[in-house]
C-alpha cells in the first residue's frame, strides 16, 4: 500500500497537480548553473513518471527558446507508461522507455 501511495505521488508530479519534492529544485539549480544550453537533449535515467522532465521541458522553453529531445528511462513498467500517457510518448520532443540501465 505504502508503494502505491508513492507512485500515485511521482505521477501527480509528473502530471503537475503535485509540486515536486524539494530535491527537484536543487536539481534543476545545479544543471542550469553547470549544464543546461540551447537545444540540448537529456537523457533522465530513473525518471518514475517523468516531474523533472516535465521542469527540464518549462525551463528549456522558458530560458532556451524550447528543448531538444527529452527522453526518460524507468525500470518501474507502470511508471514508463504512466509518463508515456500523461506527456504522450514522442510528443514535444520528449519520450519515454521501460528499461534496465545497469542490464
Amino acid at each position: 500500500r505504502k508503494q502505491a501511495g508513492c507512485a500515485q505521488l511521482k505521477i501527480e508530479e509528473a502530471r503537475g497537480t503535485r509540486v515536486p519534492g524539494q530535491q527537484h529544485f536543487g536539481i534543476l539549480a545545479f544543471l542550469r548553473q553547470h549544464v543546461l544550453d540551447k537545444g540540448q537533449s537529456v537523457l533522465d535515467l530513473g525518471c518514475a513518471a517523468g516531474a523533472m522532465l516535465r521542469q527540464l521541458r518549462a525551463v528549456y522553453n522558458s530560458e532556451f527558446g524550447g528543448p531538444g529531445p527529452l527522453a526518460g528511462v524507468e525500470l518501474v513498467p507502470g511508471w514508463a507508461r504512466a509518463g508515456a500517457e500523461i506527456f504522450g510518448n514522442s510528443s514535444d520532443s520528449m519520450s519515454f522507455f521501460q528499461g534496465d540501465v545497469t542490464a
